[in-house]
């Protein structure tokens, strides 16, 4: 793992590359990058900068994060993780602040909805993925896994939840970019493909079935 190192400037830290000497305790001999870590007392963590090529882009960037902290304003950086999010929204939405895209209060129904959809289908692929990284070819991906094995409907509010979520981060500038906004989907009556069983639950359904004749 690369190692991290303390600058002379608070709250500033060298990310040295893989090869570094610092990694065994010596002389730094690589190019590092640098970044800030800033106190959150809304959330009570640290956050951190994007890397910077110098020390003094990372501590104007960290100054400028401190700032916007102070004030109560989330950083506009790659933004929370996709659970985290997932979770700021549903209690945004349960405490009447988010809404949906007629500008109304979400519905208890609709928000269990999204919540269940978001943490069945999305987070197990994607829910340690911060949100600004996530790209539209992933959400595809989850697509066109779920379409064989479920209803277009199904599916759709899948993309529909997904792009909630996106939105309502859209609006705070946690991320400047929707993935799900233009994702291929199957059509609302499309129904999933009959599965077939496979060798093993084949052979457990004839032996339960030589159980049956047995004591018939």
């Amino acid at each position: 793992m690369p190692k991290d190192t303390r600058t002379r400037y608070q709250g500033v830290y060298a990310r040295h590359q893989q090869r570094c000497r610092t990694k065994e305790g010596g002389r730094c001999n690589c190019k590092p990058s640098y970044y800030g870590i800033a106190y959150d007392r809304a959330r009570r963590k640290h956050v951190g900068t994007r890397r910077h090529p110098t020390t003094e882009a990372a501590r104007n960037a960290r100054a400028d994060l401190q700032a916007r902290l102070d004030r109560g304003e989330t950083p506009a950086t790659r933004g929370v993780r996709l659970t985290e999010a997932r979770e700021q929204f549903v209690k945004a939405a349960r405490e009447g602040r988010a809404l949906n895209k007629h500008g109304r209060r979400y519905k208890r129904k609709a928000i269990d909805l999204i919540e269940g959809r978001l943490k069945h289908d999305v987070e197990p692929r994607l829910g340690r993925r911060r949100i600004g990284d996530i790209r539209r070819g992933e959400v595809q991906a989850i697509v066109d896994d779920l379409t064989p094995v479920a209803s277009g409907s199904s599916v759709r509010g899948v993309v529909n939840s997904l792009r909630a979520l996106y939105t309502w981060a859209e609006d705070r500038d946690l991320v400047s970019h929707n993935p799900a906004a233009r994702v291929k989907l199957p059509a609302m009556n499309a129904t999933p493909i009959e599965r077939v069983a496979t060798p093993a639950e084949f052979a457990r359904l004839l032996a339960a079935l030589g159980t049956v004749d047995a004591l018939a």
